[in-house]
């Protein structure tokens, strides 16, 4: 006896071919709502960082303008002296505001010898004499001398434009540096050299002063100008007179040793979430007013530490 189809088999594929297709549906529509989800989690990651961008920005900008303020007003304190006993010495680790937090640190530029001026020749035989104090050829003081002269006739000295260390043809400027970085120009240069010499020598074009601020200057920088430096230098409230310091070495000490300072450099950071941003500036106090010599802004693993933690 002959067994007819079985019934229902018919109905078996339909539910199969529906439920299949039930399944490819929920898997595409989940495939979908994770991929919104995604795009919204991704958006909104990228939304908070450009806040917190904007955020530490503005604060790292309002934590240099209170530096600025905090150096007039220790202008106006100070009777004419400058000295790491002053407020604006201290640098403030990071304090918290609103929603982030911000630090500074102020550096006191003419504390440092100024490259500028190595065309006096007692500038010149100090920077020289620092270069050897910390390792580095004394002759690349000659390469910044020659890099900055200005040629009688007009012009750029030819042989500077032989210290150019780029690979393609770079124009001396004939003339001041404008920062410290400006010698990366120069061949010999290396970045390490130049981080090397930061606290100690400084480049500010126009602003330029021979020797150093006696009551913030580093004890390599005295000890190239020829000064005895014992282990109670600085004194906590600085020195008096430049006669306080022995420089037997220095024919004109008031020429070259000073007790104030006009010009620094602040370095202030903005902290919020896990975004920095850094400002890094030049001002001169002089006059009662911050007068702004540079603006660098840009995160803060690029900018070279003056004590910030």
């Amino acid at each position: 006896m002959k067994r007819g189809p079985r019934r229902g088999s018919r109905a078996d594929r339909q539910r199969g071919v529906a439920l299949l297709s039930a399944l490819l549906s929920v898997a595409l529509l989940t495939l979908i709502v994770v991929e919104m989800t995604d795009t919204t989690l991704v958006g909104s990651h990228l939304t908070r960082n450009a806040g917190n961008t904007i955020a530490a920005q503005l604060l790292a900008r309002s934590a240099e303008v209170v530096a600025e303020g905090v150096l007039i007003e220790a202008r106006r304190a100070d009777s004419g002296k400058t000295n790491l006993s002053q407020l604006w010495a201290i640098p403030l680790p990071e304090m918290p505001v609103a929603d982030g937090a911000a630090a500074v640190a102020i550096e006191d530029e003419q504390g440092k010898f100024d490259l500028n001026m190595v065309a006096d020749p007692t500038q010149a035989e100090a920077v020289a004499r620092l270069f050897e104090n910390l390792d580095l050829d004394p002759a690349l003081v000659e390469r910044i001398a020659t890099w900055i002269r200005k040629d009688p006739n007009g012009g750029v000295l030819p042989e500077a434009r032989e210290l150019c260390a780029l690979a393609i043809p770079c124009e001396p400027p004939g003339g001041p540096l404008r920062s410290l970085d400006e010698l990366a120009l120069i061949e010999g240069f290396e970045p390490a050299i130049i981080e090397r010499l930061r606290p100690f020598a400084t480049a500010h074009p126009g602003r330029g002063r021979l020797g150093v601020n006696v009551n913030t200057a580093r004890d390599e920088a005295l000890r190239a100008l020829g000064c005895e430096v014992g282990s109670d230098h600085p004194p906590l409230q600085g020195y008096e007179t430049v006669e306080d310091i022995e420089c037997e070495e220095l024919t004109d000490p008031q020429k070259f040793l000073h007790l104030d300072s006009d010009i620094f450099s602040i370095q202030a950071r903005g902290i919020v979430g896990d975004t920095t941003e850094t400002v890094f500036a030049v001002v001169d106090r002089k006059g009662g007013r911050a007068r702004r010599l540079s603006w660098r802004e840009r995160p803060v693993f690029a900018v070279a530490p003056i004590g910030l933690p």
